[in-house]
């Protein structure tokens, strides 16, 4: 839970819903979901981030009427391949390297390549442009899923 300065205690969510060929993505804060579909990588979700400061969350579980509730449908297709990331992950990779893991053969191998990529970005204090190119050390959860 994020921590407000007025003391609310808040929250991201995503949700991802995969029946027969559709597919539903719902999402408020800063969690992403990744397609990857055919050799593209597209975000189906968006972050709820300041303009000026990616660290600051503007929507979220806990702002009561405050928070936005993100919808995304899309077709699901043989050999898609979806990834759901808190912000402790997505915001330590570039897409391009969020391209590269789901590239990988398996799921498993997936997780590993994420594991070992994130460890040394931590040990070596390496983050992206939004923070400053410093790791951002938070919470660092990953699902991966592939269809067919």
């Amino acid at each position: 839970l994020y921590k407000k300065n007025d003391g609310n205690s808040l929250t991201t969510a995503t949700v991802v819903l995969g029946l027969d060929n559709s597919l539903c993505c719902v999402n408020t804060g800063d969690s992403p979901v990744y397609l990857f579909r055919r050799d593209n990588i597209y975000e189906l979700t968006k972050r709820d981030r300041g303009f000026s400061n990616p660290a600051e969350i503007t929507s979220a579980v806990g702002m009561g009427n405050g928070m936005v509730l993100h919808v995304k449908n899309s077709e699901l297709y043989l050999g898609d391949r979806i990834a759901l990331f808190t912000d402790g992950v997505s915001d330590n990779l570039e897409m391009e390297e969020i391209y590269n893991i789901l590239n990988e053969k398996t799921p498993k191998e997936a997780i590993g390549k994420l594991k070992d990529l994130l460890e040394y970005k931590r040990k070596n204090n390496i983050g992206t442009e939004d923070f400053s190119g410093r790791f951002k050390d938070d919470d660092a959860t990953a699902v991966v899923r592939y269809f067919g």
